[in-house]
């Protein structure tokens, strides 16, 4: 944490000072909806220093430094009776003790529950200076009660209430971790969706090494909760605001769906707003935020769709958005009611590019060796790194020489990431697929094979013609072919399983891939 000045905090002392009385003699025939008490209310303020907060708080989260602004008035807002009310008392000091005006709330019933909502505090020009976050939100662990539906206590005419409320100083750039999500939106028509990820991975004691992120979980196994944030952005990508679940770590598990906002111009035509979702993720050695989905929301109807138009799935219909990493559970329909809505295929923790060294053949272990001499970025820790590897022509029709050249990186489980070729990709999906479902199969089933037999098996399930020194190895590719009635070209490996990684040079020589343990 980033040391701080000191940070705000106010008490606020309830002090009802007695009820008016309604006349001299009762009215029989009045409406009892027309008789109320009127209730003055006033709150004390007491600055005191950082050592008094309540908490630590998240370790991903600084606190705004304290300026030199005096306080002027009050923004206070409260909800009576299911009524939104909104006060703005002027702000005074008296003998070192700061205190709003007194100012009057009308009570329709004598015993009533007071919400506090809002409390914030101004300069004389107008200068939002602190203010006590909202309950959920990133800042709200650093108060004892934060405003909110949970802020409540009764209240009954003449009954002398002290409550206390605790605000943080406030820097514009730190709004949506007091949970002012409104602030990026220019109007408080806000509408809310729901977030929550799953991943799964078989190197989660490496997560737990994650000081900033997974290492804060009480647990670590296989299948994590994710850490992820979505950004929101206005139709022309502009950006308005990212939200995020890492505060959620302060209890050491996240159990709860992360709440996205967006605006809703009722009065306006609808909208469409982009919210691009981001997990975190190793990447090399260290951990980042990796881009993986983007969704479009319409801000009158709340309907949800991909770029391409298609309906976002809500499996659960219970109105969250989930969504996995990985093959962490069998589902026994497609629209299995568990099943996650957005599913993402296993996480492969790859450089963008490689120096490589490619020799024929790789002794009687594969069709190339290859050489990794280097990789962009440059850092350890990929589930690719510099090492020796076996590899496999994924083209028997395209040449290339043997020799040192960079080369693209892929994730074969990924091809819209895939460059293309002409109007192509690289590669078919659903052929890649099929070559990782039968390499999965045979280390599954521990059958021994020659390297040439799987090569010449890779290039018949792309559909191409055997080269003539591999012509004698037909007849066993075949033998590996029909070990299944056929190969699925949806195939996802499970957590232990193998991948192809694609090695693209360019579209003119040859596509290569190795085999990698996800």
């Amino acid at each position: 944490m980033k040391s701080f000045k000191i940070i705000g905090f106010f008490i606020l002392t309830a002090a009802f000072l007695g009820a008016i009385l309604v006349g001299c003699e009762k009215d029989e025939n009045s409406p009892k909806n027309e008789q109320f008490i009127e209730q003055e209310i006033q709150f004390g303020i007491t600055p005191i220093i950082s050592d008094n907060l309540k908490s630590d708080g998240p370790d991903e989260y600084d606190l705004p430094e304290c300026s030199d602004a005096v306080p002027d008035h009050a923004s206070i807002t409260v909800v009576i009776d299911g009524e939104e009310h909104t006060f703005t008392p002027d702000v005074f000091e008296i003998d070192g003790q700061w205190y709003t005006e007194v100012f009057k709330v009308k009570i329709p019933e004598e015993v009533l529950t007071v919400t506090v909502t809002e409390f914030i505090i101004y300069d004389y020009e107008d200068n939002l200076i602190q203010a006590t976050p909202t309950a959920g939100s990133p800042y709200a662990t650093f108060v004892e009660q934060p405003v909110g539906a949970e802020f409540t206590f009764p209240v009954g005419g003449i009954d002398k209430i002290e409550k206390s409320i605790e605000v943080l100083c406030y820097n514009e750039k730190y709004y949506a971790d007091f949970g002012f999500y409104w602030f990026a939106f220019d109007f408080k028509e806000v509408e809310e969706l729901n977030f929550f990820g799953d991943l799964c991975t078989k190197y989660f004691e490496d997560y737990a090494a994650d000081d900033g992120g997974y290492g804060q979980l009480d647990d670590h196994h296989f299948d994590l909760p994710a850490i992820f944030k979505v950004e929101v952005y206005d139709a022309s990508d502009n950006w308005l605001i990212s939200f995020d679940n890492l505060y959620m770590l302060d209890d050491g598990t996240i159990d709860e769906p992360l709440a996205v906002y967006y605006p809703n111009d009722l009065d306006g035509e609808a909208d469409t707003y982009i919210l691009k979702l981001h997990i975190r993720l190793k990447v090399g050695n260290t951990f980042d935020w990796v881009y993986y989905q983007t969704l479009h929301v319409n801000d009158h109807t709340g309907e949800l769709t991909f770029p391409n138009g298609d309906d976002v799935p809500d499996y659960g219909d219970d109105g969250i958005i989930d969504f996995v990493i990985g093959e962490c559970a069998y589902y026994e329909t497609d629209d299995d009611p568990m099943r996650p809505d957005l599913e993402f295929a296993p996480y492969m923790n790859l450089p963008n590019k490689a120096n490589i060294t490619i020799s024929y053949p790789y002794t009687d272990m594969a069709y190339w060796k290859i050489i990794v001499n280097s990789v962009d970025p440059s850092m350890s820790g990929y589930d690719f790194g510099t090492g020796t590897y076996k590899g496999w022509c994924a083209d028997a029709g395209t040449s290339i020489t043997t020799g040192t050249r960079t080369y693209e990186i892929y994730s074969s489980l990924y091809p819209s990431l895939w460059p293309q070729c002409g109007d192509s990709p690289v590669i078919a999906a659903a052929v890649i697929n099929q070559i990782n479902h039968l390499y999965n199969f045979l280390q599954d089933k521990n059958i021994e094979y020659s390297w040439e037999a799987f090569q010449v098996a890779v290039w018949k399930i792309r559909g191409q013609v055997i080269p003539d020194d591999f012509s004698d190895d037909e007849d066993d590719a075949d033998e590996l072919i029909a070990l299944r009635s056929s190969w699925d070209e949806e195939y996802m490996p499970l957590p232990g399983g193998y991948a192809a990684v694609l090695l693209h040079n360019s579209c003119n020589m040859q596509l290569i891939f190795v085999q990698i343990d996800p």
